[in-house]
């Protein structure tokens, strides 16, 4: 089982993740986060914070997710 937690449309800050996470794994569910925007800073934190599995909204090609990809590697 997975959900997913929305950060483009809704109102959730990290610390709301943090405590989300915890009480999502304890049921043995996997915490995915849908990212606000194409920032690379926010993907790695999302990650860092326990997020199992990344959205991004928008992508329009693939090339357009390699580049957000690279930065993400180079950070």
């Amino acid at each position: 089982d997975w959900v997913v937690i929305d950060k483009e449309h809704g109102t959730f800050d990290n610390k709301d993740l943090i405590s989300i996470f915890c009480a999502l794994e304890k049921g043995n569910t996997l915490p995915f986060v849908r990212e606000s925007c194409h920032d690379p800073q926010e993907v790695i934190l999302s990650l860092e914070i326990g997020a199992r599995g990344i959205i991004v909204p928008n992508v329009e090609s693939a090339e357009n997710f390699q580049n957000l990809i690279n930065k993400i590697l180079l950070q």
